[in-house]
């Protein structure tokens, strides 16, 4: 995976303390192909729902270091099978605030199947 972009509304959270990455219930989306990445224009999940495609469970394992984000491994359960190259993270809850985008290693799973995402080295993005 490539290292993430923020969305303005993710970024904005972290930087003001509303959204905290460690204690808070962040989930990852699966993103089918096709979705283009906006910062300005999406800020909550419900931007996203045309390109999703599975959505994990709470991320485990979520720390910081100084200004680095760290989670273990997670997976999604494909709800559709279409090409998918990209993933979102999220502020579960409330508003559901969109944190981060990034690119993610193309597949075409089938319905149902577990698409595993690795974080390399558990690093899940860097202020």
């Amino acid at each position: 995976m490539k290292p993430a972009d923020f969305y303005e509304a993710g970024l904005e959270g972290v930087i003001d303390g509303s959204v905290n990455f460690v204690l808070g219930d962040m989930r990852l989306v699966l993103l089918q192909k096709g979705y283009e990445f906006s910062a300005e224009r999406h800020r909550v999940f419900a931007d996203l729902a045309p390109f999703v495609n599975g959505v994990s469970d709470p991320l485990i394992g979520k720390r910081a270091q100084g200004r680095v984000a760290f989670a273990d491994p997670c997976y999604v359960l494909a709800q559709r099978e279409v090409i998918s190259d990209a993933v979102a993270v999220y502020q579960h809850g409330g508003e559901m605030r969109l944190l981060f985008w990034s690119e993610a290693r193309s597949s075409k799973p089938v319905m149902g199947q577990r698409v595993d995402i690795p974080w390399p080295d558990g690093l899940v993005f860097t202020l």
